[in-house]
């Protein structure tokens, strides 16, 4: 895949740059919600599929926003990219550089390729199955990632969302250290690179966007991500939500499953049911 992964790069790259010229013009904002968007987000993505789109014209495309480019090219196929232009956008434009551009893609339902760049830090994280997990910076040889070696629950550091900092420490997983940030790409990124030992999510909506690229470099750290029933995550159908998140060595994956699955089980059957024909 070394022409898809210099393509990536290339549209990554292209995108960084457009999103670091609106951040650098950007007042920050004391408070974002979760579902903001700006035009940097939309600008960036049309920016990542025209590039990807002239080298792989044939090719499927995803993102997470909506506009008049993209829906060109939502039609089937064997192979399908899926981006999220801004991944934390609320780390955007509160401007405390917790955002990442999140390339990934997949083959037949299978990740196959992941890219999440990391703009202000300057840091590309990557992996095509295979040939393994790599973290990049100016300047540096190319590093290969391993998930951590940290065995026991009891001892280890999760990664959370910003946004669950001030309620204190996580109600079913007891580690002695918690890091927080925006970008799902970020704290994948954060376990593949062993910088954190876990990255667990109750939250029922993730969107394809938030896994695909993550979820190839978990995987090829020597980690494990599945839902947070502990069912592997396939793209056959992108639309339908992932129901929970869990990235870590086999290890801390099983135990963090059997803390998280029965509170997300029963989450999942406390939800309304659809009325019939609605």
């Amino acid at each position: 895949m070394r022409k898809e992964l210099e393509a990536a790069r290339a549209a990554a790259t292209a995108a960084a740059q457009l999103v670091l010229d609106y951040y650098a013009r950007l007042t920050p904002a004391e408070f974002a919600p979760a579902n903001v968007t700006t035009d940097a987000d939309r600008r960036a993505q049309e920016v990542i599929f025209r590039i990807l789109a002239e080298h792989f014209p044939d090719d499927a495309f995803l993102g997470e926003e909506r506009t008049d480019f993209t829906e060109q090219f939502r039609h089937r196929a064997d192979r399908l990219w899926i981006v999220d232009p801004i991944d934390g956008t609320r780390g955007f434009v509160m401007k405390n550089g917790e955002f990442a551009i999140m390339i990934g893609l997949v083959e037949q339902g299978e990740a196959r390729l992941g890219l999440v760049l990391e703009p202000v830090e300057n840091r590309l994280t990557w992996a095509v199955r295979g040939q393994g997990c790599w973290v990049e910076q100016p300047d540096q040889m190319p590093v290969r990632c391993h998930v951590s070696q940290q065995t026991q629950l009891s001892q280890a550091t999760l990664v959370r969302s910003r946004a669950e900092q001030k309620s204190g420490p996580h109600p079913l997983l007891p580690t002695p250290r918690e890091i927080y940030t925006y970008s799902a790409g970020r704290k994948l990124a954060m376990v593949a690179r062993g910088q954190a030992d876990v990255y667990a999510s109750l939250f029922r909506g993730f969107h394809a966007w938030d896994v695909c690229a993550g979820h190839v470099l978990i995987l090829e750290a020597g980690g494990v991500v599945t839902d947070g029933l502990g069912r592997p995550i396939h793209y056959h159908d992108p639309s339908q939500p992932i129901v929970g998140l869990i990235a870590a060595n086999p290890d801390l994956h099983g135990q963090a499953l059997v803390q998280l699955r029965p509170r997300l089980l029963r989450l999942v059957e406390e939800q309304p049911k659809p009325h019939r024909g609605s």
